[in-house]
């Protein structure tokens, strides 16, 4: 049981952090909308472009370096006597780096704010909590909410 425990803690741990983690400006698609939503001036997409350029090499750096973590910790739960010392070090490891491309999406945030006016600046927020609260939704699924019967349950019983 600790186990089904742990992987489930781990597993929820990376997708929180990899949505937070998610770029805001991702690749042609959804820049593209972006772009539009915000009407974004030529000038306004070449800063972006080259902003998006170093934030994207940086966080490939650090993806780089969380999948070694993953394949190290991965193969320590392989072990016939799991070392959990080890296994959460490779944890910890794993949320430093991933809050690196954190800090790193904020800092690419905050650069491409500078040059947009007030309405894009809020636009681009908006956007951006939108996806937040997409990957952060809370289950509302009755294995999580017993208190709450739906409403067959309720004329049936």
């Amino acid at each position: 049981m600790g186990k089904l425990i742990f992987r489930f803690i781990f597993v929820l741990s990376i997708l929180l952090n990899l949505s937070m983690a998610v770029h805001f400006f991702k690749s042609n698609s959804s820049s593209k909308s972006t772009e539009f939503a915000l009407n974004l001036t030529k000038q306004q997409k070449e800063k972006m472009t080259k902003i998006r350029l170093v934030s994207h090499k940086k966080n490939e750096q650090i993806k780089i370096l969380i999948k070694r973590c993953q394949e190290k910790m991965i193969a320590d739960l392989k072990a016939e006597e799991v070392n959990k010392e080890k296994v959460f070090a490779h944890i910890r490891d794993i949320n430093t780096l991933q809050e690196k491309i954190q800090q790193n999406t904020i800092e690419e945030i905050l650069q491409v704010k500078k040059f947009l006016n007030h309405y894009q600046c809020e636009c681009l927020l908006d956007g951006l909590n939108a996806k937040f609260s997409a990957a952060t939704k809370i289950c509302s699924k009755e294995c999580c909410h017993p208190e709450k019967k739906t409403a067959k349950e309720k004329t049936d019983g």
